[in-house]
């Protein structure tokens, strides 16, 4: 039941994610979904903090640590973010 409830709160994170109005929304709900282990929104954390999109500042180490987080949960892209 409990992986359930937390599927329901990374699918509610993730809705309409492309109608947010601002960065910032955006940003949030990439992270609810990143701490609950997706991780697609932690390869677009990563990818953000890399090139300082969404509003964030380059954060390498956070780029890194988001990257890290996909890849062991099998993200190809993350994976190729830190390797290649």
């Amino acid at each position: 039941m409990k992986a359930i409830e937390q599927n329901y709160r990374v699918d509610e994170a993730l809705k309409n994610i492309a109608e947010c109005e601002d960065s910032l929304s955006r940003v949030q709900k990439y992270q609810t979904a990143a701490n609950h282990g997706d991780s697609t929104a932690q390869y677009k954390l990563g990818f953000a903090y890399e090139q300082g999109d969404l509003g964030l500042n380059k954060n390498f180490d956070e780029a890194i640590r988001y990257y890290s987080l996909a890849a062991d949960k099998g993200n190809l892209k993350a994976y190729r973010a830190l390797f290649y």
